[in-house]
């Protein structure tokens, strides 16, 4: 693929999409503008420059394309402008300004995640069972991932991962009889 600075690059994590901004090659390494996965995983999350292939991990990866949209010279330009003036920021947050938000931002001009808009709209509008469903087949492929991803977890971490879930939820319904 011929990426160019100021394209928008997404990655398939085990449980969600990553997104940065290609920032182009210096010295043999080609880097990308991103909100650091530090922050799923208890660190700060800040917008930071990394190689790309730290970004990618050896995960799936696009072009985010944006329903279509063309990436002009003047996209390009303003994208990679934009990544660069929110260099260092640490202001992440998941439903509101996450890695999603800072790459449409940068290409688009609008703050928005599409998997969060997804994960709202569907909670809202579907009966209950269904959201039940969906969350369970959401665990169940977080934990296949991640199994897949990282042979040494062992069914033991699956199961007890299965019971804190199901306790949880049976935590949370109240008895009206």
């Amino acid at each position: 693929m011929n990426i160019q600075p100021g394209m928008a690059l997404g990655v398939q994590r085990s449980a969600y999409e990553h997104y940065g901004i290609y920032a182009g090659e210096a010295n043999g390494i080609q880097y990308i503008i991103h909100y650091s996965d530090d922050k799923i995983h208890g660190g700060k999350g800040k917008i930071e420059l990394a190689p790309l292939h730290d970004f990618l991990q050896n995960d799936a990866w696009w072009i985010e394309d944006f329903n279509g949209m063309t990436y002009t010279d003047t996209v390009l330009e303003t994208s990679l402008a934009r990544a660069v003036v929110r260099f260092g920021e640490q202001k992440y947050d998941v439903a509101n300004n996450n890695c999603e938000h800072f790459a449409t931002w940068c290409v688009t001009g609008e703050s928005r995640s599409r998997q969060v808009e997804e994960i709202v709209t569907g909670l809202i509008l579907a009966p209950r069972e269904t959201v039940q469903a969906l969350i369970t087949k959401y665990i169940a492929t977080m934990l296949y991932r991640a199994i897949k991803k990282h042979p040494l977890i062992t069914a033991g971490v699956v199961m007890g991962t299965l019971f804190l879930a199901a306790a949880a939820q049976e935590g949370n319904r109240k008895d009206y009889s």
